[in-house]
């Protein structure tokens, strides 16, 4: 085994880089038959970020001098010292793990670095989200990570990776349901009133029936030229209206965040033909007050 600098003698690096592999100790080099492919085997007792490992490569691909391009591989070895438990290797070491990842899919590796996982014992547990990365991707990474910790770091792990739901999605399921379930309380309410009657009383003190107080036909009310008449001013009306404009708020809040979703769709085609015949008039008004 030699000093790392002993072997690479001429070796252009930044001095931070430099300082990283003083007391690296080169343990073997191999090579292919075609002299296409290098692997260089190192130890080091400080931890050296990946980023690093990468720049050394590069430069002892530029150093060689074979007449062609040889691909140089660093496999590195660890001795730490007891402080680099489990937990603390992994949050120093994730942006290189997630760096090392990008081999998979640069895709992958940037899921990787922002995904939140933790130790239970020596088991690795990592959480994806459904359908961001495929079932070989995670086969591959579980794979990876254990020989690295094992080969590289003497820690051997077992890793579980759980698959959820998108927060996105979960809360559109609850926010659909909750304004479902407006949307039906309101309906209730709309539901046609008692007819009401004007009585008078006769000179033997009887009640009689006047007038009975019905919505207005086009014929009866200027104006109107089909359809149905209806008081803007009525009490009732104005607290439906109020409502189903709270009701139209939500639902252009959900297309406003998503013109396509389901909700929104599910959403209009339930208040459209589930308003009561008996307040269908209220609805282009509701469209026009909402807007």
């Amino acid at each position: 085994m030699k000093k790392f600098f002993d072997v690479f003698q001429n070796l252009k690096l930044k001095d931070d880089i430099k300082a990283l592999f003083e007391d690296v100790t080169v343990i073997k080099i191999t090579t292919n038959r075609d002299h296409t492919k290098m692997r260089v085997y190192i130890e080091s007792s400080r931890l050296i970020e990946k980023s690093a490992i990468y720049d050394v490569k590069k430069a002892i691909e530029k150093s060689l001098m074979t007449g062609k391009h040889m691909e140089v591989q660093i496999i590195e070895k660890y001795n730490l010292s007891s402080q680099y438990t489990r937990e603390y290797l992994l949050e120093e070491y994730k942006e290189s793990l997630s760096l090392e990842f990008n081999e998979i899919s640069h895709s992958f590796g940037v899921t990787f670095k922002k995904a939140p996982m933790h130790f239970n014992d020596n088991v690795l547990e990592i959480s994806f989200i459904k359908n961001i990365v495929s079932e070989s991707q995670v086969s591959e990474m579980k794979e990876r990570l254990m020989s690295i910790f094992a080969e590289r770091f003497g820690m051997p792990i077992e890793v579980e990776v759980f698959l959820k739901e998108s927060e996105g999605k979960r809360f559109e399921e609850h926010n659909k349901k909750k304004i479902e379930n407006e949307v039906q309380a309101i309906m209730k309410k709309s539901q046609k009133e008692p007819e009401k009657k004007e009585t008078e009383t006769d000179e033997d003190g009887n009640e009689i029936v006047v007038k009975k107080v019905t919505k207005a036909s086009a014929e009866d009310k200027d104006g109107v030229v089909y359809g149905k008449d209806f008081d803007l001013d009525d009490e009732n009306n104005k607290r439906i209206i109020s409502e189903l404009k709270d009701v139209y708020e939500a639902i252009m809040l959900s297309i406003g965040t998503k013109a396509s979703s389901p909700i929104s769709t599910s959403l209009v085609n339930l208040l459209i033909p589930g308003i009561i015949p008996s307040r269908s008039f209220i609805l282009p008004i509701f469209f026009t007050c909402a807007i």
